[in-house]
């Protein structure tokens, strides 16, 4: 991977956990890949989604981002916008089309 692809798969992960959604449509527009995982297999969407940034989460869903697409604990953006009670993206999740059914993984 070359470093400039790298540079903005490392910061499309850090708009999305803080919400930053003009950086994220930015960095999409340029080519990154929606669906890019970091070393925990986790998407910007996971990282969106767990921090219950509605806006950020409605760019990537926009942009093609797989909504069931699981972690290496197998979470999905689902369980973790749940887990932390932010209702408002568990129904955007929900309306793109997330499986309410995708168990995580035991431990």
């Amino acid at each position: 991977m070359d470093e400039e692809k790298e540079r903005r798969r490392a910061t499309v992960h850090e708009a999305a956990g803080k919400g930053h959604h003009e950086t994220v449509s930015a960095l999409l527009a340029a080519g990154t890949d929606v669906n890019t995982q970091d070393g925990q297999e986790r998407t910007p969407l996971h990282l969106a989604a767990e921090n219950g940034h509605h806006e950020t989460v409605s760019v990537l869903l926009g942009a093609g981002a797989n909504v069931n697409i699981r972690d290496r604990e197998g979470m999905t953006p689902l369980h973790l916008a749940a887990k932390n009670d932010h209702h408002e993206t568990v129904s955007a999740l929900l309306a793109a089309g997330a499986n309410v059914n995708v168990r995580e993984r035991l431990k």
